[in-house]
């Protein structure tokens, strides 16, 4: 309907899992300084080195196609190559 051309499932779970991840693991390790509470989130927030103990990631994805399973299987076994000292998981389907 956009007239975008349609996402494989690999190319879904390439860019929402691994890309997405990899950032934010990285931004946490590399950049981030402080923590703190968004306007309408509780002002009680975890200390940055509390964040930085975690070591587990869940994703929960709507879709169980076996497609999808297979791409989103295929980036977590990627992301704990990269990141051996984490758990990465994944709950599929609603």
């Amino acid at each position: 309907r956009t007239g975008q051309p349609v996402q494989t499932a690999d190319q879904w779970a390439q860019n929402q899992i691994f890309d997405k991840t990899v950032t934010r693991i990285e931004n946490l390790t590399n950049k981030a300084v402080q923590t703190r509470p968004t306007p309408a989130g509780s002002p009680i927030v975890p200390t940055l080195d509390e964040i930085k103990s975690i070591r587990e990631i869940e994703f929960r994805i709507e879709a169980a196609t076996a497609d999808v399973q297979a791409a989103v299987n295929k980036q977590l076994t990627a992301l704990s190559a990269k990141y051996p000292g984490w758990k990465f998981t994944a709950a599929l389907g609603p």
